[in-house]
């Protein structure tokens, strides 16, 4: 896939193929893939708190947001991601929503970072 052909993502996605660093066969990239879902599937067994530890790695946090989820927009500072999955956002207006379910976008406004 070349997310230059789609405009819509072409500035937020990225390809293995695209990465210079060097070729990945699809069979390394499953191989690797399934490895780290087992290894969280058997910490998840164990009781270890594999949400704790995938949300260290969330980049959306404190970052404005855009979710669409089915005919509704919403744009707000993103506060939490929630066990569930669902997002909740800072809205403009001060108030608070929580979002089930949704695809995310930047903000149009641009980026704002919370406490800037």
């Amino acid at each position: 896939l070349d997310p230059a052909a789609h405009p819509e993502i072409a500035t937020i996605a990225t390809s293995l193929s695209a990465e210079p660093r060097r070729t990945q066969h699809r069979d390394d990239v499953l191989r690797i893939l399934l490895r780290e879902m087992d290894s969280l599937y058997q910490a998840a067994g164990e009781g270890q708190e594999v949400y704790r530890r995938w949300l260290a790695h969330v980049e959306t946090l404190g970052r404005d947001v855009r979710i669409r989820s089915g005919r509704s927009v919403e744009e707000g500072l993103a506060r939490s991601i929630n066990e569930d999955g669902s997002i909740t956002l800072l809205r403009p207006d001060g108030s608070l929503v929580t979002i089930p379910t949704g695809e995310q976008g930047a903000s149009p406004a641009g980026p704002r970072q919370e406490g800037a």
